[in-house]
């Protein structure tokens, strides 16, 4: 009985000790985020569509993904869009150009970057 469980302790902790680690998800290489400030009015439900759109393009180019939509109000409006990206600032602002002549993102989106901790949400957490 303790020879039995003891092969189960090693067998976890062999399967464990070369799980994943080995393969990174292609989310986890991502640091750097591009946040998209929506102007108000845009649905929740209507931008399905357009984040997956997002989503596949950025995979496809292995440039990041879309990581996130912040929506508020009921109906829910998007606020807000991160991007997870590969990218510095000018390049994702280049692509978001891009992204409005596909008409997947309007025109009047506010663009910022960075990574975490966001320095425009500790300001406003903590005011000087």
């Amino acid at each position: 009985m303790a020879l039995a469980l003891l092969l189960a302790l090693v067998a976890g902790f062999t399967l464990w000790v070369s799980g994943p680690r080995d393969n990174p998800s292609y989310e986890s290489a991502f640091v750097e985020f591009i946040w998209l400030s929506y102007p108000a009015g845009i649905s929740l439900a209507s931008f399905q569509e357009s984040g997956e759109k997002i989503d596949s393009v950025l995979r496809e180019r292995e440039a990041g993904y879309l990581a996130g939509v912040t929506s508020r109000g009921d109906p829910p409006e998007v606020v807000e869009v991160e991007l997870a990206v590969d990218l510095d600032l000018e390049a994702g602002k280049s692509l978001v150009e891009e992204f409005k002549v596909l008409g997947v993102v309007p025109e009047e989106v506010e663009t910022s970057g960075g990574s975490y901790p966001r320095s425009d949400l500790v300001d406003e957490v903590n005011p000087r």
